[in-house]
């Protein structure tokens, strides 16, 4: 429902100087765009310096020539995902392309189950009844 008030009429049209414009400013700023995630790729892949986090990553067995930004940034999210940060739980969960709200993989559904299945999923391997 709409109100008449509201309404824009059509009566203005872009002109062609103003559409060259609009282009112009797309352009503009889709190469920002790519020039910024360029830019963030290359920071990625950088070595990490020494701190407490490369110290922690050799501690979980990360090899040496995998301690990178982009390593670190995982373990740091995973670390705080473990000490019940709920965003950093949904952000590993929406990277890892599954739904917080049911728990499911998009791609693999059938690796995942409930939290509620484990204690049948324990007697079905304890029977030797694992089910595919």
């Amino acid at each position: 429902m709409s109100n008449k008030n509201t309404l824009v009429p059509q009566a203005h049209k872009l002109t062609v100087d103003e559409l060259s414009k609009g282009g112009k400013k797309s352009v503009y700023s889709r190469r920002k765009k790519r020039f910024l995630r360029e830019q963030l790729e290359q920071l990625m892949l950088l070595d990490l310096n020494e701190c407490k986090l490369k110290d922690n990553m050799r501690k979980l067995g990360i090899e040496e020539n995998n301690l990178s930004i982009q390593n670190g940034i995982c373990v740091a999210l995973v670390q705080q995902a473990l000490n019940g940060s709920i965003r950093a739980f949904k952000v590993i969960g929406e990277y890892l392309q599954q739904d917080p709200k049911f728990g499911e993989n998009k791609e693999h559904i059938e690796n995942i189950f409930f939290i509620n299945d484990i204690p049948n999923k324990l007697k079905e391997r304890e029977n030797g009844i694992e089910k595919r």
